[in-house]
């Protein structure tokens, strides 16, 4: 919290605060300093609690912080969004530590750069689920919870040779 209170400490004294909600740069400061530290956290889980600014309002505080205060904040990395899916969705660990394997070998490839990590991280789960036979009704809830990730599931597909079903050695999904 010490980070989130300096980052706004230092975008008042670049006067970013001036002509923008106060709400605005404090939550993008929050939502920089979870950034900064590697907490998995999206702009949407921000903009969900009550009286804080949309998302489009606190993305655009964050790129000002960004651009004027010169932070470096490290791309998230889509593992560490799979035990917060997982846990949702109520997956066992066994899908889980396939979904990491999954990850580890798409990354070596170089796919998911630039791929939405929640997305690519529900996309590995969802292939783990099906290659070990547990994908049941639990997908079907998906949509509800995390809209976005199963419009992405077909993602980790660009891995596979083009005209091909196959996803890292295992049937994809059809």
């Amino acid at each position: 919290m010490e980070t989130a209170v300096d980052i706004y400490r230092r975008a008042a004294e670049a006067r970013l605060v001036m002509g923008r909600p106060i709400e605005v740069l404090a939550v993008a400061s929050v939502y920089a300093a979870c950034r900064i530290y590697g907490i998995p956290r999206r702009l949407r889980d921000f903009a969900a609690v009550r009286g804080t600014p949309n998302k489009k309002e606190v993305a655009q505080g964050y790129r000002i912080l960004l651009q004027h205060l010169g932070l470096r904040p490290p791309i998230p990395d889509p593992l560490s969004y799979v035990n917060r899916i997982a846990l949702r969705l109520g997956l066992d660990s066994t899908v889980v530590s396939e979904a990491y394997k999954i990850l580890d070998e798409v990354s070596v490839r170089g796919v998911v750069v630039g791929k939405d990590p929640a997305g690519v991280a529900a996309a590995a789960l969802y292939i783990a689920s099906r290659k070990l036979n547990r994908s049941g009704q639990v997908w079907e809830g998906l949509r509800e919870k995390e809209p976005r990730p199963l419009a992405s599931r077909n993602s980790p597909s660009s891995t596979a040779p083009r005209n091909s079903r196959t996803c890292l050695g295992s049937d994809f999904p059809k």
